[in-house]
C-alpha cells in the first residue's frame, strides 16, 4: 500500500499547533481504559471527536437557539418591533433544529472499530464520497501524544493514534496526567493480542482470563517511589530512539552511490 501523507484535518492542525510526542509500542504503566463507545472482549469502538455527529450538533443547537429568541421576541417585544419576522424565525428555526435532531438518531454513527479476534483496524471513510471502510492491521499504526494548557490553565494530555498509509487519526482518549496517557497506550496494546489475556480492568471482570499487566495503581506509585526503581516508559524511549536512530542511519548509508575508482 503506497504511504500518502494524512490530510491536514481538524486534530492535524492541532497537533501541528501543539506539537507530537511518539510513544515505544510497549506496555509501560498499569491499563486505564480508553475513552470507548463500546468496549467487549472482541471489539472496542470509538466515535471521532470531530465529524458529523459534532455538525449536527452544533447546526442543532444553533437552530433550537434561534428559535428561542424569536420565541421570546415575538411575546415580550414591544410594539415597535416588527413581530411577523420573529414569529416567522420561531416557526423556521424550530423546523430545522427537528430535522437536525432526527437526523442526528437516523445517521450511522462513523466509528474506529479495533476488532481484537483479527487483529485488525476499521476506519470510515467520507460517507458522501466512500461508505466502504477501509481496514489495517494494528500492527502498522503508532500512538502519539500532544500537551497544552486549557483555558483556564489546566494541563491537558490527548493520546492520538494514526496509520500514515491512510488519512486517519483517531483521538483515543485525553487526561490531565501523562501517566493515564501512558495506560490507554498500554491498555490499547494488551487489548489488541488477540491470543493473550485481556487487560484486567472494571469492564472485563466478567471475563475470566485477565492479566495484571504492571499491576494496579496504587501498587505503581508505591514501587514508583522506591530508591531503585526503573521507569519502564524511560527504558522503552531509549530503545525506540537508538532503533530509530539506527533506521535512519542505514537508510542514509543505503541511499549513497558506491565509490568507484578511477581506471
Amino acid at each position: 500500500m503506497k504511504e500518502v501523507k494524512p490530510r491536514r484535518t481538524f486534530w492535524q492542525r492541532y497537533m501541528d499547533k501543539y506539537g507530537i510526542r511518539k510513544l515505544p509500542r510497549e506496555i509501560v504503566r498499569p491499563f486505564e481504559v480508553c475513552g470507548a463507545d463500546y468496549l467487549d472482549d472482541k471489539e472496542l469502538r470509538i466515535a471521532p471527536s470531530w465529524g458529523m455527529e459534532m455538525w449536527l450538533y452544533i447546526l442543532r443547537n444553533l437552530a433550537y437557539t434561534a428559535a428561542f429568541v424569536g420565541l421570546i421576541v415575538s411575546v415580550v417585544a414591544p410594539t415597535k418591533f416588527d413581530t411577523p419576522i420573529y414569529s416567522k424565525l420561531f416557526f423556521i428555526s424550530l423546523a430545522v433544529g427537528v430535522i437536525l435532531h432526527i437526523a442526528s438518531y437516523l445517521i450511522p454513527k462513523r466509528q474506529a472499530v479495533f476488532d481484537r479476534t483479527t487483529g485488525m483496524v476499521r476506519t470510515p471513510n467520507h460517507p458522501l464520497i466512500r461508505k466502504k471502510a477501509s481496514e489495517t492491521p494494528f500492527e502498522e499504526w503508532e500512538a502519539i501524544t500532544t500537551f497544552h494548557y486549557t483555558q483556564i490553565g489546566s494541563p491537558t494530555y490527548r493520546l492520538f493514534i494514526r496509520n500514515t498509509k491512510i488519512p486517519y487519526i483517531v483521538l483515543v482518549g485525553a487526561s490531565s496526567t501523562f501517566d493515564e496517557v501512558l495506560g490507554m497506550w498500554s491498555f490499547l496494546l494488551q487489548y489488541m493480542k488477540k491470543d493473550a489475556p485481556l487487560p484486567d480492568v472494571q469492564s472485563f471482570k466478567k471475563y475470566p482470563n485477565r492479566t495484571k499487566g504492571l499491576g494496579s495503581w496504587e501498587e505503581w506509585k508505591w514501587k514508583s517511589r522506591l530508591s531503585d526503581f526503573v521507569d519502564p516508559y524511560e527504558v522503552a524511549k531509549a530503545r525506540m530512539e537508538q532503533e530509530q536512530a539506527e533506521k535512519k542511519h542505514n537508510n542514509a548509508v543505503g541511499t549513497k552511490k558506491p565509490h568507484t575508482p578511477a581506471a
